[in-house]
Formats: structure tokens, C-alpha cells, sequence
């Protein structure tokens, strides 16, 4: 083999896009979804309630707790349509 010929297997291969990383909630499923539903809508009721410890700024980790509860929501939705949608392509 010349050089030649391991420069232009060098090339291919660098050209070669990597696979995009997934998110981390990306495998959680229905029961990982709804967990952190669960979890984001109880941290910012504890929040908004002024339980021990939701001292500081409130307006930051309540958002922080509402997106968390709103990705479980979606994740949790997205999945459990995807199947009732193979169920229904069943019948």
C-alpha cells in the first residue's frame, strides 16, 4: 500500500460525520417521564410554598423545576402515544 492509498483511507474516515450524542433523557421512557414530572411539579410546590430550605432566589430554581417537570411531561407523552399508535397499527 502507498502512501497515497493511506491518505485517502485517512481522509474518508475523517469526513465521516460522528453520531449525534443523545440527550439525557432520551431512554426514560413512560416511568422516567412521569418521574420527573412528578419530581420538577413537587420541587416547585415546595418551592412556591416556602417550605424549609426554598430560602434564596425562588424565581431561578422554580424555572429550573419547571422545565424539569415539563421535559418528563413530554417525554412521558411522546411515549406513551408512540404506544397507542402501535397498538392501534396493529388491529
Amino acid at each position: 500500500m502507498t502512501s497515497e492509498g493511506r491518505q485517502e483511507g485517512e481522509e474518508q474516515q475523517s469526513q465521516q460525520p460522528f453520531p449525534a450524542p443523545e440527550p439525557w433523557w432520551a431512554g426514560l421512557g413512560a416511568t422516567g417521564g412521569i418521574v420527573l414530572a412528578v419530581l420538577g411539579l413537587a420541587a416547585l410546590a415546595w418551592l412556591l410554598l416556602g417550605l424549609p430550605g426554598s430560602q434564596g432566589e425562588v424565581r431561578g430554581i422554580a424555572y429550573q423545576c419547571a422545565k424539569v417537570a415539563a421535559i418528563g411531561l413530554v417525554v412521558a407523552g411522546t411515549t406513551l402515544y408512540a404506544r397507542r399508535r402501535d397498538k392501534s397499527g396493529k388491529n
